[in-house]
């Protein structure tokens, strides 16, 4: 017997930045771990952002449009930033290359993921990284933290280096 179910509409919450305070933190306290998840398919961002949470990443999103990704950076940037972003290619026909505009112009770094060719449509962020769908677990991380890499190692102050 076949029972009729009704039309379901999944639509991701907007999770917004948390009331903490960049301001806040003492000096030399670490940024915190925060990661951006730009993705329209539902299943796939709260894989993303489950596997991200599983290993203490703090995550804003998922946002599944341009316009919510930047409204979020936007928010977060008064409220301790973002450390990377994780940016779906193709969100429902729209190109995410806005949203990977907006986080070069304030140095976060980011990188793509995509359920297509290698060779899609990066915009001017060909240098950027880009992974396959699906990427779960361990690679997802292991991209996710290297990327990441880049932004602590502007951060720190120019007497360590030295």
């Amino acid at each position: 017997m076949d029972v009729p179910l009704p039309d379901l509409a999944l639509v991701p919450s907007v999770v917004h930045a948390p009331e903490t305070s960049r301001a806040g933190r003492s000096p030399g306290s670490p940024l915190p771990r925060r990661v951006l998840v730009v993705e329209d398919e539902w299943f796939i961002a709260e894989d993303i952002a489950d596997d991200l949470r599983t290993a203490g990443w703090e995550v804003l999103g998922p946002v599944p449009s341009v316009a919510d990704a930047v409204s979020l950076i936007e928010a977060a940037a008064s409220d301790g930033g973002i450390s990377v972003a994780v940016l779906d290619v193709n969100l429902q026909g729209e190109r995410v290359t806005p949203v990977a505009d907006a986080l070069a112009a304030i140095g976060v770094p980011f990188l793509f993921a995509t359920g297509y060719e290698t060779d899609c449509d990066r915009g001017r962020h060909l240098d950027a990284p880009l992974v396959v769908k699906p990427c779960r677990g361990a690679a997802l991380l292991q991209a996710v933290s290297r990327v990441a890499a880049q932004r602590e190692s502007m951060d720190l102050p120019a007497a360590r280096s030295a």
